[in-house]
């Protein structure tokens, strides 16, 4: 579909951070112009897994939006993403 950004919604795993390896190679491979971006749902923080959810989700370039936000911009307008 070519996307310009993509954006990634939590609940990466359910029953522990393990799995968190796993499921970031396989995102890892997601490609936009403006940027991959996501944020943890609440099953990512079950068991003290967050973590290995942010250190996975990092080691997959993606940009973990955590209480913050970015503007993206384009044909001079601007898109505020938060998380």
């Amino acid at each position: 579909l070519k996307p310009h950004a993509i954006a990634l919604t939590g609940d990466f795993i359910h029953r522990g951070g393990e799995w968190a390896a796993g499921c970031f190679r396989e995102l890892a491979a997601l490609r936009a112009p403006m940027g991959v971006f996501g944020v943890l749902g609440n099953h990512d923080h079950y068991r003290n897994a967050a973590g290995a959810v942010r250190e996975a989700m990092k080691s997959a370039g993606i940009c973990e939006l955590n209480n913050r936000g970015v503007d993206l911009r384009k044909d001079h307008q601007t898109l505020r993403i938060c998380g």
